[in-house]
């Protein structure tokens, strides 16, 4: 009878201790799996390779040296700004003083250095057209005497359907107390302007001048206004009978003609004249 006990006993014991073992394997099967489930980060290995900028210089186009021959012009002289009128008022003594400073700013013309008369030019027309513009350009260039343009419009410079070559110029005119005044000093600038253009040597077959100054004109009342106040001429024969050397000493008034001249400046001009 014991031995029967202590073979179950045993047997009991040994049963035990195997399922133990199972339990303690199955738990670490578990683990394994969970594991082996649980995803991993994965780490790629990036390679940079530095970026290299070539910079290339740019070339400044080249270009080709031109020798140009040009004529040599001395811009039409510009005097003295006139002084402002205070807004202050004045006696008449001391407006009188006034416009007597004024006036006494023109001097009249200067004489100017003579010009060298060139050769007739073998240019094709189309260079002395170009030409003949950039000339004008030059001498009628800076302002006048209040700071507006000297020049009112470019040059127009054409072929002439009766041949050779015209140049109109419109431009302003200094602005002085008297019209007297302001007519002497368009005579100065067209004088010279009138020689620069015949000398040189291109085929012009005539130039007109054209001045533009402040004149009082009647609207719906007086307003003094910039105006076209006197237009000039001298066409290709006349320019080549005139002795250019004794410029200063001629009154050009005799050699070129007036196309159009404004109402008030001829009536004013013509009782001058009578008073001489």
């Amino acid at each position: 009878m014991w031995v029967r006990i202590c073979i179950g006993l045993i047997l009991l014991f040994v049963i035990g201790c195997g399922s133990s073992s199972e339990e303690q394997n199955v738990k670490a099967v578990k683990e394994v799996a969970l594991i082996a489930n649980t995803p991993v980060p994965v780490v790629k290995e990036v390679k940079t390779t530095p970026t290299q900028v070539v910079i290339v210089p740019t070339k400044a186009p080249i270009s080709a040296s031109t020798a140009v021959t040009k004529t040599e012009v001395t811009p039409s002289p510009t005097p003295a700004a006139q002084p402002t009128m205070s807004s202050v008022s004045m006696t008449k003594s001391d407006e009188t003083d006034s416009k007597q400073a004024a006036q006494s700013l023109f001097k009249g013309c200067e004489a100017t250095a003579v010009v060298e008369q060139k050769p007739k030019s073998d240019l094709p027309e189309k260079e002395q057209i170009a030409g003949l513009s950039e000339i004008a350009s030059t001498y009628f260039s800076g302002t006048n005497n209040t700071g507006l343009p000297r020049l009112k419009i470019p040059p127009d410079v054409r072929k002439s359907r009766r041949g050779g070559i015209v140049v109109n110029i419109e431009f302003n005119g200094d602005e002085y107390p008297t019209l007297l005044e302001k007519k002497a000093g368009l005579d100065c600038i067209m004088r010279d302007g009138y020689e620069v253009l015949y000398a040189s040597g291109y085929e012009i077959s005539e130039v007109t001048m054209t001045a533009i100054l402040k004149t009082i004109v009647f609207l719906k009342r007086a307003v003094e206004a910039p105006i076209v106040v006197w237009k000039t001429r001298i066409k290709q024969d006349a320019a080549s009978n005139v002795d250019w050397s004794k410029k200063n000493e001629i009154d050009f008034n005799d050699i070129w003609d007036t196309v159009t001249m404004h109402p008030s400046w001829k009536k004013e001009l013509k009782a001058s004249n009578t008073n001489k």
